[in-house]
């Protein structure tokens, strides 16, 4: 995507069609590699590799999630079908044997689909793992029972504190409303 002095950043440097929102992440990426690695008065060489690595990554982590959404579906149609059946990127296969071997989800630092997203589509699309981490075994079922309400407990607190939709709708379109009559 930086070849000389030009970078490719949005729909420049590539689409991946839009199952899920992809470009607006993608821009941002850039952006912030760009920035990251934004060059004094010479581009150095070192600094393109690494910028193009790093949103290949980006690229190649958003690839395999759109895919899995395919290589995963369980309709009859053709179309489908051939889906199931074309070749997987190594990074796509890694990660689906991973999963149904193990429960175990991609998790990175920084990228778009986190684990949750990752997980979503597995479950949703039925592939069930056949074992679970071998890491939970080494907790006792008191440690599990107790790390479990803790995460309970986490979920209900942060839920308690949200308004519901009608109020946070009302909310905004009361200081939407606001900020347009400020500017007539």
């Amino acid at each position: 995507m930086w070849s000389k002095n030009c970078i490719a950043i949005g729909l420049s440097g590539g689409f991946l069609e839009p199952l899920e929102s992809t470009s607006i992440d993608l821009i941002q990426s850039g952006i912030l590699n760009l920035i990251a690695l934004f060059p004094e008065k010479q581009c150095a060489v070192s600094d393109v590799d690494e910028y193009n690595r790093l949103m290949d990554l980006e690229y190649d982590r958003i690839r395999d999630f759109l895919m899995l959404h395919y290589v995963l579906n369980q309709r009859d149609e053709r179309f489908w079908s051939d889906m199931r059946e074309m070749a997987w990127p190594g990074s796509l296969s890694e990660k689906i044997e991973v999963f149904k071997r193990r429960a175990i989800v991609p998790q990175y630092d920084h990228g778009l689909f986190q684990p949750a997203s990752w997980l979503s589509v597995f479950i949703g699309q039925n592939l069930i793992p056949e074992a679970w981490d071998p890491r939970a075994d080494s907790m006792t079922g008191d440690d599990l029972s107790a790390r479990l309400q803790h995460i309970s407990k986490s979920i209900e607190s942060r839920v308690g504190q949200m308004s519901d939709h009608l109020a946070f709708i009302e909310k905004y379109r009361a200081t939407f409303a606001g900020s347009r009559a400020g500017a007539e």
